[in-house]
């Protein structure tokens, strides 16, 4: 059997080829696909599997916690280090646990931040959330779900960053309170930071 950091780092690598080559082929001002050139050629499956480590160690972080504040942070400082700007998307949700503050984050690449970059249409987005279950008695640290998706999708924002003309016309989206407080999803419980996005996504936000 494949050893789990490998396996991630293929399985990683196969996703971002999939959304890079879709990306590229999206846009109607695209020049012709050149392979040795393609984007997804930057994705680098270690690095993604480092971001899963470095997450995984803060310990679990459902909504509202400080940990996961810690990893909003954390996102938003490798996103900026990569050339996209972050916008914090804030709001309060009832939940079954009571009211809880929820942060989704979006970014988007360009030199410099202002309303009228938010107000703009993209051609696509790539989310991923980056909350994990709560659990009363149970440590849950959310490897896999979100790890791996956010893991990638961290990864590629680096690459994307190499490639400016593409990265313009795409917007990635972070959310917060994906997951349930009572056993599973329900039209009242999850999915709090999307349904939240759709309601608010043509808003102008504050920095």
């Amino acid at each position: 059997m494949m050893p789990s950091h490998l396996l991630f780092r293929a399985s990683g690598l196969i996703t971002a080829t999939l959304a890079l080559s879709l990306l590229a082929g999206c846009l109607d001002s695209a020049p012709p696909y050149d392979d040795a050139k393609a984007a997804w050629r930057d994705f680098d499956g270690a690095k993604a599997y480092e971001h899963v480590t470095t997450i995984v160690a803060m310990g679990p972080r459902p909504p509202g916690s400080e940990t996961l504040e810690k990893s909003r942070v954390l996102i938003e400082e490798h996103l900026r280090s990569h050339g996209w700007q972050v916008r914090r998307q804030t709001f309060t949700g009832k939940t079954p646990n009571g009211p809880v503050e929820f942060s989704n984050l979006r970014a988007r690449f360009a030199a410099s931040d202002s309303d009228a970059l938010w107000k703009s249409p993209v051609k696509v987005l790539m989310c991923s959330h980056y909350d994990t279950k709560w659990y009363r008695d149970l440590t849950f640290v959310g490897a896999n779900d979100p790890g791996s998706s956010l893991a990638a999708l961290l990864e590629t924002a680096r690459a994307l960053g190499q490639h400016p003309d593409l990265a313009k016309h795409i917007e990635l989206v972070f959310f917060d309170g994906e997951e349930a407080f009572g056993p599973n999803i329900t039209t009242s419980d999850g999915l709090y930071g999307s349904r939240q996005y759709g309601r608010e996504v043509l808003r102008p936000l504050k920095p």
